[in-house]
């Protein structure tokens, strides 16, 4: 039933957006207190569990199943995903290196950028680890622990994008997903340099979009010398578009592997 329901959701969020913001598009007010904390990053996960519990099987699983997919649509996306990559796209054709430096400032912090390789390398690790958070570590937790798995993770990725806490939280469970990225990400192009890259990071505790973009921008061919700095940046968005979509793609097609032989 988590196979069926990661197909259902990701093919609908590829195809449209939708209307589920909760909790993609959540933005909680964390009031003082570990109580308040644990009740907006664990409870959710903890009443999905509870009802799956007591109705999962429930018409011979299906209504275990419309739960799952339902929660997990409203966990993936959040970033309007196809307007963030036409907008860089179009920034980097006509040049506009500040307008894509603002698009990426909208994303949150970015490192001081001197030139257009610290754009695009600026670019590569906002854009990995968006993806990242958004989509990869979702079905991740999804695959492993299912809708509370999703949930646990997804409420406790905004409770610290939104107020700064729980973030030690957040960094224990990013870690397994993160690695498990840059694995993936290994399959999708450039085994040999990703696997370096993985084996360096593996005990290593860089942030996480270092880490994310690292991966990232190991399993893509760099930009020819030659290019202008925003057709450098627009090549790059395009292939990480592709290389993300990719990722998705290879981790939907392992867990149904591990499905069937399992």
């Amino acid at each position: 039933m988590k196979l069926l329901a990661m197909l259902f959701a990701s093919l609908l969020h590829w195809r449209t957006r939708p209307p589920l913001a909760w909790p993609a598009r959540w933005q909680p007010a964390v009031a003082p207190g570990v109580a308040p904390l644990l009740a907006l990053s664990l409870g959710p996960a903890l009443a999905a569990a509870l009802l799956l519990w007591l109705c999962g099987g429930w018409l011979w699983g299906l209504l275990g199943l419309a739960v799952q997919t339902s929660v997990l649509c409203g966990c993936l996306g959040g970033t309007d995903r196809r307007r963030l990559f036409d907008s860089l796209i179009a920034d980097g054709e006509r040049g506009d290196l500040q307008a894509a430096l603002h698009t990426l400032d909208e994303l949150g912090p970015v490192a001081e950028v001197a030139d257009g390789p610290g754009l695009c390398r600026a670019a590569t690790e906002a854009l990995a680890l968006r993806g990242v958070r958004e989509w990869f570590a979702v079905l991740f937790w999804f695959a492993l622990l299912g809708a509370p798995g999703a949930l646990l993770y997804r409420c406790l990725e905004r409770v610290a994008a939104g107020s700064g806490r729980g973030r030690g939280a957040l960094a224990v469970l990013e870690w397994p997903a993160l690695r498990a990225f840059g694995l993936v990400a290994a399959l999708t192009g450039r085994p040999g340099r990703v696997l370096d890259a993985w084996a360096d990071t593996l005990f290593a505790s860089p942030a996480p979009a270092i880490l994310a973009g690292g991966y990232a921008a190991a399993a893509l061919d760099e930009p020819p010398a030659e290019l202008p700095a925003g057709a450098a940046l627009a090549a790059r968005v395009r292939a990480l578009e592709i290389l993300l979509g990719r990722v998705v793609l290879a981790w939907l097609v392992l867990v149904a592997a591990a499905w069937i032989l399992l």
